[in-house]
């Protein structure tokens, strides 16, 4: 796992829980131990992507497991709350990223929006940081969008703005969730060695979500169904092709499932 982490209050949970050891302080603060590393980044965009760079640049195996870790305001959610980015935005660009969200946990999924500046306006269920989107942007390059996710912990809402928080209090929101969050970077482990071992896998499912849009539900289903394809020894391609044929997500799924169902019924 990899994490890439803004400030150290937010960073030091992590590094005591993994029991990550400090080897390296330039260009960032670098911690590692095994397969699990950390970077601090620094605040805004441009530091957060020339760290995921550097963090990049540690390791030529792809396709692994990145998380984005931190505080953001939030609309809606509760001070404490850790939330997922399921679309994550971005104030200067229409670009808009939609991790699939194929594991299993109890985080809310919500939108979330990388701002220039600390925001001090909040809408309803929307979540603001300054890193996210140039983070999920960057690790694009080297790893398949199901094994990029983001989680913030809510700092600050309209009933206690950005202005009223401490840092003091940051490690604390933070370690409330560790076993929580430990759950979630177990599975993106075991799917990032998956997908290592089958990159074809990976390629088919990340080109057929380029075709269409799916749904968090259908994006695990599309996952399941292209890997059981693969164990049955099938032509991913055709996958593909179907996907160009179909209108949408949903008659993607259909469409797969009446292609896989003699290849099912002779096993």
């Amino acid at each position: 796992m990899n994490f890439v982490i803004a400030f150290p209050g937010e960073a030091q949970p992590i590094i005591d829980f993994y029991d990550l050891q400090k080897v390296g302080k330039q260009p960032f603060p670098y911690y590692q131990i095994d397969n699990h590393k950390l970077v601090i980044s620094g605040m805004g965009r441009e530091r957060t992507a020339q760290a995921v760079n550097y963090l990049k640049n540690e390791s030529s195996t792809p396709n692994q497991a990145w998380i984005n870790l931190g505080i953001a305001g939030h609309g809606s959610l509760e001070i404490g709350q850790p939330f997922l980015a399921g679309k994550i935005e971005d104030d200067l660009s229409e670009n808009c990223f939609y991790p699939p969200q194929i594991y299993d946990h109890t985080f809310p999924v919500t939108c979330l929006k990388t701002c220039s500046q600390p925001c001090s306006f909040y809408e309803p269920d929307l979540g603001y940081d300054m890193e996210a989107h140039a983070f999920y942007s960057t690790v694009l390059s080297v790893s398949t969008r199901e094994l990029v996710q983001v989680i913030k912990i809510v700092s600050d809402n309209p009933g206690s703005p950005l202005a009223s928080f401490s840092p003091k209090e940051v490690p604390r929101l933070i370690e409330n969730h560790l076993e929580t969050i430990a759950l979630l970077v177990n599975q993106m482990e075991k799917t990032s060695l998956t997908i290592q071992l089958e990159p074809e896998i990976s390629n088919t499912y990340e080109k057929v979500r380029e075709i269409h849009h799916f749904s968090s539900t259908r994006s695990h289903q599309l996952h399941d169904l292209i890997r059981q394809a693969h164990a049955l020894g099938l032509y991913l391609g055709e996958i593909e092709s179907i996907a160009q044929s179909a209108k949408d997500g949903a008659e993607v799924i259909s469409s797969i499932n009446l292609w896989m169902g003699p290849s099912r019924q002779f096993r």
